[in-house]
């Protein structure tokens, strides 16, 4: 562990920041700029001296490491060392930059508590995304020229567009996520398949017990018409996901959304199923015995 480690990290999460943004992804955009934003902060600290970057609040494994004392007894090991909070590493480097820094505390304010409200909450005012971003962005790159690290080895694709969001959002998605398509189609064809299966023998139990064929013909239509719209929206969630179709997840920059609901609880679905016959717009409440699943999680 060590400024360079610190630094390849760095590039490689603020990429992902970008490849996220261009496919509608941002709260992994956010995400991912929390983190990038952290590590070149750390980077910067450990080119000037490793140890700037060890909590001594906590233990001194890192510290014991840098002056070569790693092996002595009582010593942790590293994969138990800390190192400073994202906060700290800027609040240091703001300092050791003498003015270079180009965003004040208030702006990096915002980066870092939507980088934590992510990792603790998976939640994060979605009003400020793209602040979050631009902010992850600027510190980014002011550390990378601090470093002298070439614009083409920390943004690689991005070099000449990685300040401009508008050009990178009209950017095609990255061949690295079609790649990824034809395998996940597959799972997610698997997933359905099961899925029809067993609701298929649902209804069948259901309509076993029922007194009229029309009783049981209902059921049995009830089934697949649920799992036929499950498979649609899950297979508009995946080209979403991979960047064939536009998310429909629509920023708004008027209205601050609440956290997300507890635990066991679901939310109204975002997407919007592909338009259906006029005979089948409505859809049927299950039949007894079943139950709508709520919305599944994309495949990644």
């Amino acid at each position: 562990m060590d400024a360079q480690t610190f630094a390849d990290m760095a590039g490689e999460l603020m990429r992902s920041t970008l490849d996220s943004w261009r496919t509608d992804n941002h709260r992994f955009a956010v995400f991912h700029a929390g983190l990038g934003c952290e590590h070149a902060l750390k980077a910067y600290l450990s080119h000037l001296d490793p140890v700037l970057v060890a909590d001594t609040h906590t233990d001194q494994a890192l510290r014991y490491r840098i002056f070569g004392l790693d092996d002595k007894d009582g010593v942790k090991p590293l994969t138990e060392a800390r190192t400073i909070s994202m906060e700290r590493a800027f609040k240091d480097a703001e300092k050791f930059m003498r003015g270079r820094m180009p965003v004040t505390k208030q702006q990096f304010d915002v980066l870092a508590q939507s980088r934590n409200g992510l990792t603790h909450l998976a939640w994060y005012n979605t009003t400020l995304t793209k602040q979050a971003v631009v902010t992850g962005i600027q510190i980014a790159e002011a550390v990378r020229a601090e470093l002298a690290i070439t614009a083409a080895t920390f943004w690689g694709d991005y070099e000449t567009v990685f300040n401009d969001l508008a050009k990178i959002k009209a950017m095609p998605a990255p061949a690295s996520s079609l790649s990824k398509l034809p395998a996940a189609a597959e799972t997610l064809a698997k997933q359905e398949v099961e899925q029809a299966r067993r609701a298929a023998h649902t209804a069948a139990s259901v309509a076993h017990n029922t007194a009229t064929k029309e009783a049981a013909r209902a059921a049995l239509w009830t089934a697949l018409q649920v799992t036929g719209l499950r498979a649609q929206e899950n297979a508009i969630i995946l080209l979403e996901t991979h960047g064939i179709l536009p998310s429909t997840h629509v920023l708004t920059e008027a209205t601050h959304p609440a956290p997300p609901a507890p635990y066991g609880h679901t939310t109204p679905s975002p997407s919007k199923p592909l338009s259906l016959p006029p005979s089948t717009r409505r859809s049927p409440q299950p039949a007894r015995g079943m139950s709508l699943c709520a919305r599944p999680c994309p495949i990644s």
